[in-house]
């Protein structure tokens, strides 16, 4: 089980890069945010909101989740 508070630290320092994509298993968006700077940061802190509030958007919308955060 992947650690939310290890993906938010993640997240909150290395967003821009996408590293809290990789730790938590999604290589296809991380390796898009690593080469867009994290959206030119924006996506970053949209990932740093979700985080913190919980959003899960695979659970949300009935898409089988390949991780649980804890």
């Amino acid at each position: 089980m992947k650690s939310r508070m290890l993906a938010i630290l993640l997240c909150l320092s290395l967003g821009w890069i996408g590293v809290h994509r990789f730790y938590l298993g999604y290589t296809f968006k991380g390796l898009i945010q690593l080469l867009t700077f994290g959206g030119f940061g924006i996506w970053a802190v949209i990932d740093f909101i979700r985080l913190l509030t919980r959003t899960n958007w695979r659970t949300n919308f009935g898409i089988k989740k390949r991780y649980q955060i804890s």
